[in-house]
Parts: structure tokens; C-alpha cells; sequence
């Protein structure tokens, strides 16, 4: 028996591109649907990667535009355009190979590290690191020293005078001249001694060295005072003249900050000054003070020293009245002398030194308590 065949529901051929029939299959439609996205996607991918990576090179090239412009501008700013970098001209004469030479410096201090002497004193050189800072540095061991022995021993720590280098701390015989503080203070105590030169100075002079500046010597000196307070026990800060300021300052960062105990350290300032701009002005010390902030040639010691002694650290301030370098007015002792009945404050003025820089009698009799 025929059955009648309904054309409706048989499938429809369908023609190809070529005039042939096929068959309509939708599994093999929706696949090319899927195909065709794909294709549109990574498209899609390719232009948002694409203007991602120009967004990058574009934003990156701002950050270089802007960095070029700024630099020059900060660098203006923090060194009151150009007027700090003057200002260290004269802060630091030493950086001038014609006071102070500098491969001079670094040859004796080479030769003294590899020579044995007889008496057992011996130097080694160091380096270092706190940051940005670099710096070389000397250990100074006494006759007869014996590291292994004494391991977290007390140190010394001597800051120097402007117009001096390590080098020049050393006579003839590559001994400490007794007549100067590091040497006379070695002798008392019979501990080691850390000296090292100011960036821009001495062993401390290279191609790429800052110059030296109010900022540069006092991050100098804590870096010292870091490495000093990790290595050893009890730690005397040390300085004479500009370095009597820069010990002053150094060691109450350090204090303030909480990475050295007070009892730890105590301080003794030689010839020194209350500010830099009040050794050039020492009777008019708010118009200095002010001068010294604006040019940036400032090292405010006398804050230093106040919150140091708040802070019960023992202070030893010596100047001599006829130093006619740190003038009546602008020396320490005339600050310090304010606080002299504190018990961790001890005030010396001498009339019987020869000058900045001098240890009369009164001084190294001074100098015999390390207290």
C-alpha cells in the first residue's frame, strides 16, 4: 500500500556556492557561528592588547616627560637653587686637593692598613653602607689589640674638622699625633678609633661622589654612627670644629630614632659651634640662623644638643677662649654652660690653648674621665 509522501516535511536541499545541492545540517551551522566569533574575539583581543601596550609606551613616556622636568626642579629646591651646593664650597674646604689631597690621603691610608707594626697597633679599612651613603672608613686598633679578645669593646668614633682629612690625623711614624683628640683619646682608653673623610673628601673623593653639603656630612656621620653602634659595645661620637657639630647632630638622630640607647654613647664637643651661620655672624643669631635656612648651609648643633641632654646622654663640651675660628657667641660652651649643673653636662673653656683646635692642660685633664 502507497503512502502519501507530505514534501513539507523532507528536508530542502540546500545549494553551495558552487550551484550543488547539500543537505542543511545545524550542528555544522552553529559550529561556523562559532568559528566566526572566535575570529571576532581574538580580533577584539588583539585591538585591546594593542591599545593597552600604546597606552603603556604613552604613559611611560609621560613619566620620563615629567620626570625631566621635575628633576631639575626638586634638585633646585632642595638645594635652594644652587645656593647649598655654594654654601658646601666653604662648609667643607677640604674637598679641595689644594688644602687637602686626596690621593695623598688614600695612599698613606692604604700603606698603613697592610703595614705590621712592631708595637701591635694596626688599621683596617672598612666600608661603609647606610642607604645612598657609601663610604670608606678606618678602624684604628691600639698597640697590643687583640680583636678576638674583644669583641664588643668600646669605640671611638672621631668626626673631622673642615680643612682636614684622614691622612693628615698621622704622623711621620704613622702614629695618631698625641696632640690632637682622636690620638689623645686612644691613649686614654686604649680602644679603637673609627675616622673616616666626609663624601667628596679624602678617602671618600671619587668620580661619583656627592658634593659635600650640610645634608651630605651629617647622613655621613650617622652612617659611621650606625655601623659603630652595631659593631661595638659603648660608643664616645667625637668631633672637633665641624665635626664637634656633626658629632652633636649624628648621634641625637640616632637617640631620637631609637637605634642607639642613651646609655650607650656619650659626647664629647671640641671646639665647636652652636650653628654654622653663627660662626660667620656670632651676634646676630636669629638673622644668621635665618640666612643659613635659606642658602641651606646650616647645622643646627644647639637643637641637637638640648634634646640630647633632655634626653640625659653625658655631654663633654671643651672650647678654647682664644679661638678666634669659633668666636665668642657662636661656641657651644656658651650654650651648654646653661645646663652645666646637670650631672650628665660638663662645660670646659680654656684661656691656655693656642688656639682653634688646641688640647691645653685643662682639656686633657678633662679627658681622662670617660664619664
Amino acid at each position: 500500500m502507497d503512502t502519501a509522501i507530505n514534501s513539507q516535511h523532507l528536508p530542502h536541499p540546500v545549494l553551495s556556492s558552487e550551484g550543488r545541492a547539500t543537505s542543511a545540517d545545524p550542528e555544522s551551522s552553529f559550529r561556523g557561528r562559532d568559528v566566526k566569533l572566535q575570529k571576532v574575539e581574538r580580533f577584539f583581543v588583539k585591538i585591546g592588547a594593542t591599545i593597552n601596550k600604546g597606552l603603556q609606551s604613552f604613559s611611560a613616556l609621560c613619566h620620563r616627560v615629567i620626570s625631566v622636568i621635575l628633576t631639575p626642579i626638586i634638585w633646585l629646591a632642595e638645594n635652594r637653587f644652587g645656593l647649598t651646593k655654594l654654601a658646601g664650597l666653604l662648609l667643607v674646604p677640604s674637598q679641595f686637593d689644594v688644602l687637602c689631597n686626596s690621593k695623598q690621603c688614600t695612599k698613606l691610608i692604604n700603606a698603613l692598613c697592610k703595614v705590621e707594626f712592631k708595637d701591635g697597633r694596626s688599621y683596617r679599612q672598612i666600608d661603609v653602607e647606610d642607604g645612598s651613603t657609601k663610604l670608606k672608613a678606618v678602624i684604628c686598633y691600639p698597640p697590643g689589640w687583640n680583636y678576638q679578645d674583644n669583641p664588643t669593646s668600646n669605640c671611638i668614633v672621631f668626626n673631622n674638622p673642615n680643612g682636614m682629612v684622614t691622612g693628615q690625623l698621622f704622623n711621620p711614624e704613622g702614629k695618631f699625633w698625641c696632640d690632637m683628640l682622636p690620638g689623645y683619646l686612644q691613649k686614654q682608653r686604649h680602644c679603637p678609633v673609627i675616622i673616616y673623610d666626609y663624601s667628596g673628601t679624602g678617602l671618600n673623593k671619587t668620580p661619583s661622589s656627592p658634593w659635600p653639603t650640610g645634608d651630605t656630612i651629617i647622613r655621613d656621620g650617622c652612617a659611621v654612627l650606625k655601623y659603630a653602634a652595631k659593631h661595638f659595645g659603648h660608643i664616645e661620637n667625637t668631633g672637633t670644629s665641624l665635626g664637634g657639630g656633626v658629632a652633636t647632630v649624628s648621634l641625637e638622630k640616632l637617640v631620637s630614632e631609637g637605634m642607639l640607647e642613651e646609655k650607650r654613647a656619650n659626647l664629647i664637643s671640641h671646639d665647636s659651634f652652636t650653628s654654622i651661620p653663627r660662626v660667620v655672624m656670632p651676634r646676630c643669631h636669629a638673622f644668621a640662623d635665618f640666612l643659613g635656612l635659606l642658602v641651606g648651609g646650616t647645622v643646627n648643633a644647639e637643637r641637637s644638643m638640648n634634646k640630647l641632654i633632655d634626653r640625659s646622654v653625658s655631654v663633654k663640651v671643651l672650647n678654647n677662649k682664644k679661638d678666634h675660628v669659633i668666636r665668642d657667641g657662636a661656641r657651644m660652651s656658651g650654650f651648654a654652660s646653661c645646663y652645666a649643673k646637670r650631672l650628665n653636662v660638663s662645660v670646659y673653656e680654656s684661656a691656655e690653648g693656642q688656639g682653634h683646635m688646641a688640647l691645653p692642660y685643662k682639656f686633657r685633664e678633662a679627658l681622662k674621665d670617660p664619664a
